[in-house]
């Protein structure tokens, strides 16, 4: 089976998936339209290496890469049996690529939403018309469950266990609260809003609470 994970590696899990793809004997490629601000450089394919808010990013760039796009697509179309696709994004915009696939022979596409392409969405077939001829619809957390159907299909994020090996602390020993300051770092969104849905909000309210208990933050 020929399948292309598309068109954001989105924190690097598309290319998990990939991987594990590739281990149960299939051909499987991931494309990267625009970069991630948290960059992982691990897609098979680039169409663009510029970051678009980049003051050279020019409108000759632009209509570039929107070449290199619809190329990639024709060749994605004809080459790949199964699409996967993270975000609400396909392949062509306003998604043209949609009526293709469902048009060829042996083609199917699956979505797999990550949070903010659906979070505070009221009625999800009009957020996400192309949604009506995937195969199956993927959520990577529960809370999603509030904004798409209830017959979307639950994937967990997925991991690399081995990269956790690196992260694991071989000396730790029991720190006491009252006698020694627990030190917690958390990375908010860099917007207001994000920092809403994202519990920042409530994360600060209970180390409040604990601190205004006698334990040391």
């Amino acid at each position: 089976m020929k399948i292309l994970q598309a068109p954001v590696n989105i924190v690097n899990i598309p290319c998990i998936i990939s991987n594990g793809f590739k281990k149960n004997g299939h051909l499987s490629h991931v494309v990267e339209y625009s970069i991630d601000d948290r960059e992982f450089n691990n897609a098979d394919i680039r169409i663009s290496k510029r970051i678009h808010q980049d003051n050279n990013y020019n409108k000759l760039n632009y209509l570039i890469d929107k070449f290199k796009i619809f190329t990639f697509a024709a060749y994605a179309l004809a080459k790949y049996d199964i699409f996967q696709f993270h975000t609400r994004r396909t392949l062509l915009p306003n998604h043209y690529d949609i009526f293709l696939i469902n048009k060829l022979k042996n083609k199917k596409y699956f979505i797999y939403h990550h949070g903010s392409d659906v979070t505070g969405n009221k009625n999800y077939y009009k957020h996400v018309p192309h949604a009506k001829g995937a195969k199956a619809i993927f959520i990577s957390t529960p809370d999603l469950y509030d904004c798409v159907p209830k017959s979307c299909i639950l994937i967990p994020q997925a991991i690399n266990i081995n990269e956790l090996n690196r992260l694991v602390n071989k000396n730790r020993s029991f720190v006491e609260p009252k006698n020694n300051p627990i030190i917690i770092t958390h990375a908010i969104g860099s917007f207001f809003q994000t920092r809403k849905k994202k519990g920042t909000d409530l994360i600060i309210d209970a180390i409040k609470i604990l601190k205004n208990k006698g334990i040391n933050i």
